[in-house]
């Protein structure tokens, strides 16, 4: 910035007036993020897995400006629901006896 100033004198010759520069000290910069990237894929499509995203520093703090506040990156659980389960049947087991001596009988 300036500064100004002025004097007065009906008889006086010379300047009345002077500036000089004021306050030449460079501004406070404050921190600014970017946006967040977009969420990266699940690492799991099943029974949890993680994703993450992040930002960057589009203006870093100078002369005395408010750093960044929060983190740069995050990551969150993703896919959390149990993942399906095959269907699988055991041996089988050994035949009964028969259900009738002769005839129509049956094993189970």
């Amino acid at each position: 910035g300036q500064q100004a100033r002025t004097r007065s004198s009906s008889t006086c010759s010379g300047t009345p007036s002077e500036v000089q520069p004021c306050n030449t000290q460079s501004c406070p910069v404050d921190c600014q993020w970017g946006a967040w990237t977009v969420w990266s894929s699940c690492a799991a499509s099943c029974g949890g897995g993680k994703r993450s995203r992040s930002r960057t520093e589009l203006v870093t703090a100078d002369h005395g400006g408010a750093a960044c506040a929060g983190a740069s990156a995050e990551s969150e659980l993703c896919n959390v629901q149990l993942c399906p389960v095959d269907c699988q049947w055991g041996a089988w087991e050994q035949w009964s006896a028969c259900s009738a001596r002769c005839g129509d009988g049956t094993r189970m």
